[in-house]
């Protein structure tokens, strides 16, 4: 779990200092925030929170 703790810090820094960066050259919080949160991030996004997260879930039902 370091790791993706490590990850998960490293890609709040690069997604926080770019919202900044945008909001800083006149664009707005909605629009950069759209233009942040693409498809490509959604997906990374769901793939981790599922591996977390539903295989805890797969491994509970296992042991029942």
């Amino acid at each position: 779990p370091v790791i993706t703790y490590a990850f998960f810090v490293l890609f709040a820094i690069i997604e926080i200092t770019l919202l900044l960066e945008a909001l800083e050259k006149g664009t707005d919080f909605s629009e950069a925030i759209q233009l942040l949160w693409d498809p490509e991030t959604k997906a990374i996004f769901a793939a981790i929170i599922s591996f977390w997260f539903g295989s805890r879930a797969i491994e509970k039902a296992r042991r029942k």
